[in-house]
Parts: structure tokens; C-alpha cells; sequence
């Protein structure tokens, strides 16, 4: 830690702040808590504490990462927001903040930035809260490719680290994704047949008018 003191370049401080992660412990648990509040140069040494905290993937992060995204998560670049709701989410997965951090991430996910949304549906994979299916679901559907890849990758994820489901519940999951895309297909296609109806009709009152 002596380097962080004696040093002012922060891209060495942002090194040695990384290489804090190989060590355990009240003083350096408290030295990255304490980084997470620091200011420098897009944030630079609050992410590498982000960094070095989800390498030591010690839940003791979770309430002061949680509070960091809660204070000034919104206003980090969409590069720094990312790490930190992947960090948080890792790391408050099967904690005390795990629907906190749930429910931050549903509040999240209209963001108007696009990577933005696709971190945090990366995150709702990452968190392991199995209520994030249904979410995830919706998003795999999505015109949009990157959150489209990003919520089947996280499902997948997600899936990973449930325990294992009986078979039938596996097969049911299945039908009812069948379906759903079944569904969109029909309303789709009923859409269009509509459109065409009262072009049709559109067409016969002009038709009429005319005689």
C-alpha cells in the first residue's frame, strides 16, 4: 500500500490497487472500501478496487459495492457501470443483498444506452436470483441483438447455477418458451392479416363512394 501513498501517476496506482487482490485481510479490505470513494480520472482507481474486490470474491464487498452503485453508479461511464453491477452482482449472489441488488437491476433495465442494458441483464444472470427467468425470458426475444445474445447468455448463466430441475420441470420450461415464441408468431401474424382487412375495407368504401 506503500506505493499508493508515495505515488501520484494513477495509472501505477491503478496497478498496484489490482495487485492488492492477492491479499486477504481487515487492512486491505478496508484500503478498497475506502478506494471505492476515491476521485481520479474516469474513475480510474474506483474500478481497479472494483476489480481487485471481485477477484478476491469476498461478500464482505457487498454492502459497500451496493451502496456505491446506489450513490454514484449513475454517474460512471457505461464501461465503469458495467464492472461495478457485474462485481455487485457476483457478490452479493446468495447474500443478505441479493434482492437488493435485484431490485436495482429491474429499475435499470429501460436505460437508454444499450450496453448499459446489457450488463445488467448480464448481472441478473450473475446474481443467481432464480425470479430474473421471466425477465430474462422477455429480453431473449428481443429485436435488439446485443440484449437479445446478452439475455440467452445470462439465462444460460443463470441456469448454471440453479440446482438441478427434474426433467420434467427442464421439458416444461421448454414447452412454455415453444409457446411464447408461438404466440408472438400468431399476434404477428394476425397484425398483418388486419392491416390487410382494412386496406381491403378501405379500398371497397372508396370504391363505393366513387359509384
Amino acid at each position: 500500500m506503500l506505493v499508493l501513498e508515495q505515488e501520484s501517476n494513477p495509472a501505477i496506482q491503478a496497478t498496484a490497487i489490482a495487485a492488492l487482490a492477492k491479499f486477504h485481510g481487515e487492512p486491505t479490505q478496508s484500503k478498497l472500501i475506502e478506494l471505492l470513494d476515491s476521485k481520479s480520472f474516469n474513475d480510474e482507481l474506483a474500478l481497479a478496487a472494483i476489480s481487485a474486490m471481485g477477484r478476491q470474491n469476498d461478500p464482505v464487498y457487498a454492502a459497500p459495492l451496493m451502496k456505491m452503485l446506489r450513490e454514484r453508479g449513475a454517474d460512471l461511464r457505461s464501461g465503469g457501470m458495467a464492472r461495478l453491477i457485474g462485481t455487485v452482482a457476483k457478490l452479493c449472489r446468495d447474500t443478505d443483498k441479493q434482492s437488493e441488488c435485484f431490485d436495482y437491476i429491474k429499475t435499470q433495465l429501460n436505460h437508454p444506452k444499450t450496453n448499459v442494458r446489457a450488463a445488467m441483464i448480464a448481472a441478473l444472470g450473475e446474481l443467481g436470483d432464480r425470479r430474473g427467468v421471466a425477465i430474462l425470458e422477455s429480453h431473449a426475444d428481443s429485436s435488439n441483438e446485443t440484449i437479445k445474445r446478452a439475455a440467452e447468455r445470462a439465462i444460460n448463466n443463470l441456469n448454471d447455477k440453479s440446482p438441478a430441475a427434474p426433467a420434467e420441470v427442464i421439458e416444461l420450461r421448454k414447452s412454455l418458451g415453444d409457446l411464447r415464441k408461438e404466440t408472438e408468431k400468431i399476434k404477428e401474424e394476425f397484425k398483418a392479416f388486419q392491416k390487410q382487412t382494412e386496406a381491403a375495407a378501405a379500398e371497397s368504401t372508396d370504391a363505393a363512394k366513387a359509384n
